[in-house]
């Protein structure tokens, strides 16, 4: 039997539980995503079929094993900042084009956005060296396809990591092991 009376130490006590709503969750995997990437091996870019140019271009970039996620933001900052950051531009510059002296405004923000390129590419000059990158570009010639760069090792690389993916989800791989997976598919794409 119980004595209700006893009181619980720090270590028995218990928090109270979080609950975030669905808009919450939203906004906080929407700004991890954007911020850090979808996954923490890298980034797929493949736009499926062959586009109205006449040919495609499908990139897998696999960071090295072990990235820090401060690593992983610098990267991912690296690779979006010139859309990111030339969007912002033309926002500010709508929104404070008129308040703003003209050629102060767009001076200002050509400042900064050339600033956060020549940052970022410094920041991750050494870790840039380390990322993997594989190239499959499939080009229409004459009524057929021709596919440039190896894309059984493409295939087999974007199937490797997604499967890495979705076995740590399910909970079937450690941390530890899905780290492991994650280089063998990096040591693959060695050059």
């Amino acid at each position: 039997m119980s004595n209700s009376n006893t009181q619980r130490g720090p270590a028995t006590q218990r928090k109270p539980a979080t609950h975030h709503s669905p808009a919450q969750t939203l906004l906080r995997d929407t700004v991890h995503t954007v911020v850090e990437g979808k996954r923490p091996w890298g980034f797929v870019e493949s736009p499926g079929a062959v586009s109205r140019s006449g040919w495609d271009r499908h990139r897998l970039i696999v960071f090295p094993p072990g990235i820090t996620p401060s690593e992983r933001r610098a990267l991912t900052f690296v690779r979006r900042w010139p859309l990111w950051g030339a969007i912002a531009f033309l926002l500010i510059e709508i929104i404070f084009g008129s308040i703003w002296p003209s050629g102060a405004a767009t001076i200002i923000l050509i400042a900064l956005y050339l600033t956060g390129i020549a940052v970022g590419l410094t920041r991750t000059r050494t870790l840039r060296k380390r990322v993997r990158q594989l190239t499959v570009s499939v080009v229409v010639l004459s009524g057929g396809t021709e596919t440039f760069g190896d894309k059984g090792l493409y295939n087999r690389s974007v199937y490797a990591l997604a499967d890495l993916d979705r076995r740590l989800s399910t909970g079937e791989l450690t941390p530890t092991q899905y780290e492991a997976g994650w280089s063998t598919v990096y040591d693959g794409l060695a050059q």
